[in-house]
């Protein structure tokens, strides 16, 4: 994401991470749909992504809740 936080970047660990977080694993996301989600961000939207996902991120939550 250097400088490019514009773009998603969308693979397999991007679309479990929204089927699971915004579609409630009901059903696999599309490439469409993650573009939808994230577009209201506009030039962040690969950030807020990153963002999100590393917060969601077993690591990372157990990180926090030691802070």
């Amino acid at each position: 994401i250097l400088g490019h936080h514009d773009h998603l970047s969308i693979d397999s660990a991007t679309l479990a991470h929204v089927t699971r977080l915004h579609l409630n694993g009901r059903k696999k996301a599309t490439a469409k749909q993650v573009e939808a989600i994230y577009e209201p961000y506009g030039k962040w939207k690969n950030l807020v992504y990153w963002f999100e996902s590393w917060i969601h991120w077993d690591t990372a939550r157990s990180m926090i809740a030691a802070l």
